[in-house]
């Protein structure tokens, strides 16, 4: 928290996309899970976005991202290889790195995709959000309108002359314009069953 010198960012919510310690560590687990998916190990768990982030798609495209809200939702994979993993992280400027060191086993990854597919097209209205943090009058905008649609990767994984197809699907719901708003509250009685999503943990 702030006491400890972090400072809040943006996380997917029901209420919408709004300032809170631990947004941005999915920057963390997607670069992971990449680093996982190449490597062929296992994957035991990982969730997409609810909605895609465009940031993730600037290098190999969509379909690539994991997301994680402690203890709920989770990145975990497994080390199927005959020795122990090493795991090393570290940032270089403002880029983020993983490097997995292991015992050579001889498996070999191809990755096909994303195929997109099964577009929906978001709506044309704003979404306002209050937010206490602004001052009166103030407006912040932290999402674009996108649509929603469905991205498939396939990886292949070669060992010992066998080869296994595995597909990684994500579903992304469509977003409309977001804006933080200050001076505002949330009107009482509120269905939190009409807003975009019914899982806080995305």
């Amino acid at each position: 928290d702030g006491s400890t010198g972090y400072l809040k960012e943006l996380v997917i919510k029901p209420e919408g996309v709004i300032p809170e310690y631990g947004g941005g560590v999915c920057q963390v687990s997607s670069t992971m899970f990449r680093a996982v998916v190449f490597t062929g190990l296992p994957i035991i768990a990982r969730s997409p976005h609810s909605f895609a982030v465009s940031y993730y798609a600037q290098v190999g495209g969509q379909g690539l991202d994991s997301t994680v809200y402690p203890p709920t939702v989770d990145l975990k994979f497994k080390n199927d290889t005959p020795g122990a993993i090493l795991v090393q992280s570290y940032v270089d400027g403002l880029s983020a790195y993983f490097k997995f060191y292991g015992t050579d086993d001889g498996r070999s990854v191809r990755m096909e995709g994303p195929f997109i597919s099964n577009k929906i097209a978001p709506s044309a209205e704003p979404r306002m959000v209050p937010d206490p943090s602004l001052p009166p009058g103030k407006k912040r905008q932290v999402e674009r309108a996108q649509a929603g649609f469905d991205a498939t990767w396939y990886r292949y994984i070669t060992r010992g002359g066998e080869t296994t197809k595995e597909k990684i699907f994500s579903r992304y719901r469509a977003v409309q314009d977001e804006f933080l708003v200050g001076g505002i509250v949330a009107p009482e009685g509120a269905d939190k069953a009409s807003l975009p999503s019914a899982n806080p943990f995305e």
